[in-house]
């Protein structure tokens, strides 16, 4: 069934005119076609009751729970190409709670004000397509650092930064995962595709996040950052 992110008023569900578009000119939605619509955390079973005007009625609510039961934020450096757009979609579907693009010394990719402000708005609709073809109830949010000294703004229980010259057994990740209580934060960083500076992870361990290994191999940076939300997300789940 169609899952789609609205808003609930007096008993009808309002879509958001691409959300429209899709329903009626793409899966091609007629009087009586049911969808699910979720509104601040609710899931709602409604059905097309007419079409012009659309009325959208809400027949009940749902009761579901498909996320994890604690929040994920993953840090990132943006990927050149369209390796980020891939990520934020695996990431919200492994149950991330929460983005934040992290420029570093080697990122390759650099936004001006504009080219954020146009990137942020095209991430934003990736993530709550991901959101709805995954099933989800929150869409992640998403944000943007441009110095590693601001980790310490992030808010969290457990602060983890994957690096490459730790590279070796996961024992460090795996304790760490273990004493995760429900509830509790937990951020991991991943660098660009050419690693953090030495310094930079210095500056990350001021700001309290402690260095793990992702295994013996080095991953590319995409590939890191779904391995390490795979991980969490299994620990999480169990």
């Amino acid at each position: 069934m169609q899952r789609y992110f609205g808003e609930i008023f007096e008993g009808r569900a309002i879509l958001c005119e691409d959300d429209v578009f899709h329903l009626i000119k793409v899966m091609r939605g007629r009087v009586a076609t049911e969808i699910e619509v979720v509104s601040n955390g609710k899931v709602y079973l409604c059905h097309i009751e007419k079409m012009k005007p659309l009325i959208i009625r809400v027949q009940g609510e749902i009761s579901e729970d498909r996320e994890l039961k604690s929040d994920v934020i993953l840090i990132m450096a943006p990927i050149k190409g369209d390796k980020t757009a891939l990520v934020l979609q695996k990431a919200t579907e492994l149950g991330v709670r929460e983005v934040v693009l992290l420029h570093t010394s080697r990122t390759v990719v650099n936004f001006n004000h504009r080219d954020l402000i146009d990137k942020l708005s095209r991430f934003r609709k990736i993530l709550k397509e991901a959101a709805e073809q995954s099933q989800r109830i929150h869409i992640p949010t998403i944000s943007y650092l441009d110095d590693i000294a601001k980790l310490a703004s992030i808010r969290a229980d457990h602060k983890l930064i994957a690096y490459e010259q730790q590279s070796g057994p996961t024992s460090g990740l795996n304790k760490i995962l273990k004493s995760l209580k429900k509830q509790e934060r937990i951020a991991i960083v991943i660098g660009p595709e050419g690693g953090f500076a030495p310094e930079e992870i210095e500056v990350a361990k001021s700001c309290q996040y402690i260095p793990v290994s992702l295994g013996h191999r080095i991953l590319r940076a995409e590939t890191a950052s779904i391995y390490a939300l795979c991980v969490i997300a299994n620990a999480l789940e169990n």
